[in-house]
């Protein structure tokens, strides 16, 4: 009787192996496709500051402050579905340099049934008075320092998923004027989650 190869029914190691790499590559092709899916019907979220004002207080004797004052961010949805706006942060820096971590010092949570619609723009008063060190609204106005405003608007959309969006502006004055363009290069300020 002729000798027998010993064989299995199991394929060749290196068919196996392909077999395994082609079904992942799909795989993650199909994840990729379901994600580029679902961004496409994100809110995309614009926040820019509204009114500004410089003032100066004091009360009583005691020595005479130096402040500015934001009345309202205007808030846009630039995206295909609906934004549910949680709560929005914000804060100011004077210096050169923005610290590497922004520090929120004011907040306003958004009533529980606010919604943030495609394609319309609105406004969420904040009015806050943001205290400068005596003598530095004189520097900002000279550009001889900078001064930063920067927020943060936490919110969900669709998917049940919770998102941040940060912006960060910088300060400019010109003749008899000025106002904040958006400062791109501060990535922990300007981020997206």
């Amino acid at each position: 009787m002729p000798a027998r190869d010993n064989w299995s029914c199991s394929p060749p190691p290196t068919l196996l192996n392909e077999s395994i790499r082609v079904g992942k590559t799909a795989a993650d092709a199909a994840a990729l496709s379901a994600r580029a899916a679902v961004a496409l019907e994100l809110p995309v979220i614009r926040v820019e500051p509204g009114r500004f004002v410089w003032g100066k207080s004091s009360e009583g004797d005691q020595p005479e402050t130096e402040y500015f004052d934001i009345q309202w961010f205007d808030l846009a949805n630039l995206g295909r579905t609906n934004a549910y706006p949680i709560e929005i942060r914000w804060g100011w820096f004077v210096g050169d340099k923005l610290p590497d971590t922004p520090i929120y010092v004011f907040r306003k949570p958004f009533d529980i049934d606010a919604i943030l619609k495609p394609e319309v723009s609105g406004e969420i008063q904040v009015r806050s008075e943001m205290l400068l060190t005596p003598g530095d609204a004189w520097k900002i106005l000279r550009n001889n320092t900078k001064l930063w405003l920067y927020c943060s608007l936490t919110y969900d959309y669709f998917m049940q998923t919770r998102h941040d969006a940060g912006f960060c502006w910088l300060r400019y004055e010109t003749f008899g004027k000025g106002g904040f363009r958006l400062e791109a290069t501060a990535p922990a300020y300007n981020r997206k989650t």
